[in-house]
């Protein structure tokens, strides 16, 4: 499951709490009413349908000007690219915690959550400097057949374990969730999705992919 189809997935499961997307597909222009009722920001995410996404171009924009110039220019640099533009607030940056959950298959069932710390001048490089994924992971919380017993690993020891208790819950019922449905639906691939924690335990959940789309690209 690629980046576009990944947040289509999270659309439906779970409305509540996905970011905003606008899709644009490789031969579509970009349809600008969609925009311009939005006063904000905008996040714009390129991607692909097969094979590695990890390097592809991801811009803040704040216009409408400047997202059309960045499509043009991205698609000048990839064939068949498809994009998805966050309609998002300054609220959107100002997460405290970059968390994903694995969802692997072998050698046995098993779910991880990973916990990054973020900060204000981390995501003010997300574009240019160090990306979310480089951010300093602060606790592994790995569950053996998606069990409620994890085996945890702290690499900070300044991150507050047990203030985190609530959040940690949700993101294991997320797991959970995401395990059945794909177990529903006889999907089989492995997978990532990404929470970002903002204070006082609110959730955007704005990533959902197969494994393979966050491997580097091969030459």
């Amino acid at each position: 499951m690629n980046k576009i189809d990944g947040l289509k997935f999270l659309q439906k499961y779970f409305p509540e709490i996905c970011v905003d997307c606008v899709f644009v597909g490789p031969n579509e222009d970009l349809n600008i009413d969609l925009l311009k009722s939005h006063v904000g920001i905008f996040r714009v995410r390129a991607g692909c349908k097969y094979g590695s996404e990890l390097n592809l171009p991801r811009r803040t924009c704040y216009s409408i000007s400047e997202v059309k110039q960045f499509i043009e220019q991205t698609r000048l640099q990839y064939n068949r690219i498809e994009f998805v533009i966050h309609r998002v607030t300054e609220d959107y940056f100002a997460l405290i915690y970059e968390t994903s959950i694995a969802l692997f298959e072998s050698p046995l069932p098993e779910m991880i959550i990973q916990i990054q710390g973020a900060s204000q001048s981390l995501v003010a490089q997300m574009d240019v400097g160090v990306k979310a994924r480089d951010w300093p992971v602060l606790a592994i919380y790995r569950f053996p057949y998606l069990g409620m017993l994890p085996d945890v690993t702290i690499f900070d020891h300044m991150f507050q374990r047990e203030s985190f208790k609530t959040e940690l819950y949700f993101l294991w019922n997320a797991g959970r969730k995401i395990d059945a449905i794909k177990q529903g639906l006889g999907m089989c691939y492995e997978t990532v999705t990404l929470f970002n924690v903002y204070p006082g335990g609110k959730f955007i959940v704005d990533d959902h992919r197969s494994l393979d789309s966050f491997a580097p690209p091969t030459a």
